[in-house]
């Protein structure tokens, strides 16, 4: 087995632009692991120490010289999935999801033993954009309720925005279409009618007084009837 083999023909003019692009992978590579960690349902410092092994073993043993080695939102979302079903409430989140990724880098390795690499071939296109699609929702739903500061739900996809609707429904409500004024009337007891636009006609006064033609001034039984004194009012007199 032939170690370091993408440093074979190796130039030394290649090193600036080299360490630049090393710079630079670390640079994206340090808040992707982060971000990656908490959605595959670990501490984001786990990203942090998961990192290196990855680009490490690849420099031992891959061949390309241009394939950049890092943590996948994808594998993040399905790690979760997985752990998520076998470690249950009381189970050790962090220790089954090492188990997983050290599962799956050995099986990995013996298929790029045996060259299986063809098999990926028998994956049709609709498949792979389902996966996807259906990846990008599981992520958002993921990552949703921590922005808007509510507990995430349980389940799958349907369950977990149902409980993230039906808690954030309480903290909003729907916002009146039109101002409003209440008068009393035997049946029913309150009737509700939208405002139309009225000429003003003054009275004596301040011009403060001023109200809308054939309103008399009464007040009726909870009914905000001094709002055109409010709005007609200088600042200093409201």
């Amino acid at each position: 087995m032939v170690i370091f083999p993408s440093l074979r023909g190796y130039c030394r003019p290649w090193l600036r632009g080299d360490l630049i692009a090393g710079f630079t992978v670390w640079a994206v590579l340090v808040p992707e692991s982060l971000a990656y960690a908490s959605i595959a349902g670990v501490d984001p410092v786990v990203g942090l120490y998961a990192a290196p092994a990855g680009l490490l073993l690849y420099a031992l043993f891959g061949s390309s010289r241009h394939l950049v080695v890092g943590p996948m939102s994808s594998t993040a979302a399905v790690s979760a999935a997985v752990v998520g079903g076998v470690a249950g409430a009381g189970g050790n989140f962090a220790a089954l999801t090492a188990a997983l990724a050290i599962t799956v880098g050995v099986i990995a390795f013996l298929a790029g033993l045996l060259k299986l690499g063809f098999v990926a071939g028998f994956i049709s296109e609709p498949v792979l954009k389902g996966f996807i699609v259906g990846l990008a929702l599981t992520i958002i739903m993921g990552q949703v309720p921590k922005l808007f500061g509510v507990k995430k739900g349980e389940g799958n996809f349907f369950e977990q925005a149902w409980d993230f609707m039906t808690q954030l429904g309480p903290h909003f409500s729907r916002p009146s279409s039109s101002l409003h004024t209440c008068h009393s009337e035997p049946s029913p007891p309150t009737k509700c009618t939208s405002i139309r636009p009225s000429p003003l006609r003054p009275t004596t006064g301040s011009p403060s007084n001023i109200a809308p033609a054939g309103w008399n001034g009464a007040a009726h039984d909870g009914c905000p009837l001094s709002w055109a004194r409010h709005i007609s009012a200088p600042p200093e007199a409201r």
